[in-house]
Parts: structure tokens; C-alpha cells; sequence
């Protein structure tokens, strides 16, 4: 059975100016932003680590910039690599062919790639940062300055890169996410500088509750088909104009700060997905990531709530060897379209709380999966009737979360 979330990307180029050779600033917020094309390699880099499709990692720590796709910093872990997140580096090029999906770089990249981001406050926005503009959907933003142009050139494209390799300061392998190709050229003299602007637009699907009549085919502690109701789960706060672009501390998954730095307010995600649900209140939530309740009254939580209220961890009820929490599944999404990343959980035969029991059973009404609430039951009259999923203790089943990257050239299958 497979459980998946949809992130839909989009992104422009917001600002553009340049540094003169005297030190001058010259920039603007453009009216008419100029729509970017993200390439399939760009999404690859945020299903991969070191560019392996192979997923057994192992956890990542809080200093892993690989968690999700939004980190600007470069870090990583011993014996792992180190991977810099999709919009940390900028460049740009002479080339005004229009961008393919199967692009990995400029059309003639001028200048070396450049990680310097510039960080001062124009009013009312900071040049970087992360804002939340309603549950679900954020928006992220990144302001480089790229590397000195030696000699006289005109510009017509500009790209922006992750990068993965063995050099904790300067992965050697850069990896192209996005690419815009300018209306117009403009001309750079050499000692100066190109000054650019990135957002970067996330929007989740499921973000209303939706019902369904059947859950993957299970049953009820009557026989009857499991039905359910679905949400997102996304720890934020309620979006305020006076957060601007400085919000960072207010989303729980991985942003962009003022400096233009990465961060993450939790202690442990996945090398390979993004994040699911977090509390900043504890970084003890990754026990949550596949968890589930034996109350019928619990509801699902609210836009920007993190409720684990009632929630039992299933890898803190299995026998060893018997509860796999984060199976992972090699990525096969290279060359292809259809951009996604699975990830197994799977109960054990005596999960939950059966062991040495085979004639037990459990009735659960409500399951946490990787940041997807489900709660089971149904609506007569707009009146809520739970339902249990009675799980057995000869029973193993596995739940495939698919997070899926979309683009408006990717598809579904």
C-alpha cells in the first residue's frame, strides 16, 4: 500500500544587479519576475546522497545539509560525503537556448560557481529567508553574489546548484537545479560582480482532510471496509506579515535563514527524504515518524499543529528483528519523469504490544506515517463513527511512503 505526499516546486528570479569594480551596489526587485525551468538532475540531487541511488545511509544527523531540498549550507558526515543543498552555488553564462528538462548545466558557463551569499536587510525584506504563506505552502529565497568577472562579458543565462563529493568546504561534483534564461542580456565589466535574487515556491498536496471508502483494501474489527480521513501534518506558526522574510524559526522542516544559511529544527531526518512531522518543543519527535493511537476520539491536527497526543511509536513495541521503522527503497527516479522516493515501514508480526500472544490482537484508529495523519472511520450525517483497524499478531504489513518532487514537467507515472 502506498501512502504519498506531493510537493509541487516552482521557482523565478525575483532580484538581479550587479557589484561594480568601485564597490557599488546597483539592484532591484523585479516587477515581472523571470520564470526558471528545475531539470531532472536538479530533483535527482534531492532524492540522493553523493549521488548514490543506493538508500541505506543510515540516519542523518542534525549537521547533514542533505535532509531536504531547501538547505543553502555545506556540511555532512564522516565516511557519508558531503552534499550542499539544490541552491547553494550560482553561476551564470552567455548561452540564450531555452532550457530542457534534461539539462545538467549552462548552455556556457562564464564564471566559476559562487556560494557567497549577500546577506544585508533592504526594507521591509531580508535578501534571504523563508516565509510561510499559508499551511503547506512556503516560499524560500537565496541572494548570491558570483564569483568576478575577468574580462568584458554578456550575460544571458543564470544557474543555481547543489553539489555532492568529499571536500567538506567545496563538494567537487555540482549538480545543476535550475536554470533562467534573462529577456534581455546585460553586459559586466571585469572586476564586477552579478547580484541575483532566487525564490524558490513549495506547495504540499493534501493539506484539506479528505475521506475515503476504503483503505488499501483493510478491515474494520467488524469486517467491514476501513474507511479514513487524511491530512498532512506540518508543525508552523500562522503566517504575520511583520515575520517577512525572517520566519525561519517558525517551520518545521528545513529553510533558509536571513544569512542565507540552512537550517532545521530537529535533531534527526532521513539522508534521502525530506522531513515529515517536527515539534520544536522536542527533538525526540523521529519516534513519531510511524506511530499510531488506540483512541477513537483522536482527531486529526490542526493547520500548523503537531499533535502526538495518544501516539504509541510501533518501533518501540516489536520484538527485535521484527519492526522495520524507515526501510529504504533505492531510488529509480534517474532519467525519468516520474521523480519520487519510497520509504517501507513495516509492523511486525507481534506489533503492536503481542509479543509471545499469536491469538492477540490491537485496534488502532489513527496512524502517523512520515508526516501523513490518518484517522479511520467515516461520516454519517456529518456526525464522526470511528473505525478500528484490528491488527493481528500473525499479521506483518507494510507501508510504502512515497514523497514525490513535482515540476510542471514531471508526470505521475
Amino acid at each position: 500500500m502506498i501512502i504519498e505526499n506531493n510537493r509541487y516546486l516552482g521557482g523565478h528570479l525575483i532580484g538581479i544587479g550587479k557589484i561594480r569594480a568601485n564597490g557599488e551596489l546597483e539592484y532591484q526587485e523585479l516587477k515581472n519576475p523571470i520564470h526558471n525551468k528545475i531539470v531532472s538532475v536538479g530533483l535527482d540531487h534531492l532524492f540522493q546522497f553523493s549521488g548514490s541511488t543506493y538508500p541505506d545511509f543510515g540516519y542523518a544527523s542534525s549537521n547533514d545539509s542533505a535532509a531536504g531540498v531547501l538547505w543553502a549550507s555545506v556540511s555532512g558526515r564522516s565516511g557519508y560525503g558531503y552534499r550542499a543543498g539544490a541552491l547553494h552555488y550560482m553561476a551564470f553564462g552567455s548561452s540564450s537556448a531555452a532550457t530542457a528538462f534534461s539539462d545538467s548545466d549552462l548552455g556556457n558557463r562564464l564564471v566559476d560557481y559562487s556560494s557567497v551569499k549577500i546577506s544585508e536587510r533592504t526594507s521591509p525584506y531580508n535578501l534571504n529567508g523563508t516565509r510561510i504563506n499559508s499551511f503547506g505552502n512556503y516560499s524560500f529565497k537565496l541572494t548570491h553574489k558570483s564569483a568576478a568577472v575577468a574580462e568584458t562579458v554578456t550575460v544571458n543565462e543564470i544557474g543555481w546548484y547543489g553539489a555532492y563529493g568529499t571536500n567538506s568546504s567545496n563538494p567537487e561534483n555540482k549538480v545543476l537545479f535550475a536554470r533562467v534564461v534573462l529577456p534581455s542580456p546585460i553586459t559586466f565589466n571585469p572586476g564586477e560582480f552579478l547580484v541575483t535574487t532566487y525564490q524558490l515556491d513549495e506547495t504540499n498536496s493534501n493539506t484539506i482532510a479528505t475521506t475515503d471508502a476504503s483503505f488499501f483494501g483493510l478491515k474494520d474489527s467488524n469486517g467491514n471496509d476501513l474507511q479514513y480521513e487524511k491530512k498532512l501534518v506540518r508543525y508552523q506558526t500562522t503566517y504575520s506579515e511583520s515575520y517577512g522574510w525572517s520566519n525561519a524559526n517558525y517551520l518545521g522542516e528545513p529553510k533558509i535563514d536571513v544569512s542565507g544559511g540552512g537550517r532545521v529544527d530537529f535533531g534527526q531526518s532521513y539522508p534521502y527524504l525530506p522531513p515529515y512531522v517536527v515539534s520544536p518543543a522536542s527533538n525526540a519527535y523521529s519516534r513519531f515518524s510511524f506511530s499510531y493511537s488506540t483512541d477513537p476520539t483522536k482527531t486529526l491536527p490542526a493547520d500548523g499543529g503537531a499533535d502526538y497526543s495518544g501516539l504509541v511509536a510501533f518501533s518501540a513495541t516489536g520484538t527485535s528483528g521484527e519492526n522495520y521503522d524507515g526501510q529504504g527503497v533505492t531510488y529509480t527516479g534517474v532519467g525519468s519523469t516520474n521523480k519520487y522516493r519510497d520509504k517501507k515501514f513495516i509492523t511486525g508480526i507481534y506489533n503492536p504490544n503481542m509479543i509471545g500472544n499469536p491469538s492477540a490482537y490491537t485496534d488502532i484508529y489513527y496512524l502517523h506515517i512520515n508526516g501523513m495523519a490518518y484517522r479511520f472511520g467515516y461520516y454519517d450525517d456529518g456526525v464522526w463513527v470511528p473505525q478500528a483497524w484490528r491488527k493481528y499478531a500473525n499479521q506483518k504489513v507494510t507501508f510504502t511512503f512515497r514523497t514525490r518532487y513535482s515540476t510542471e514537467d514531471t508526470t505521475m507515472s
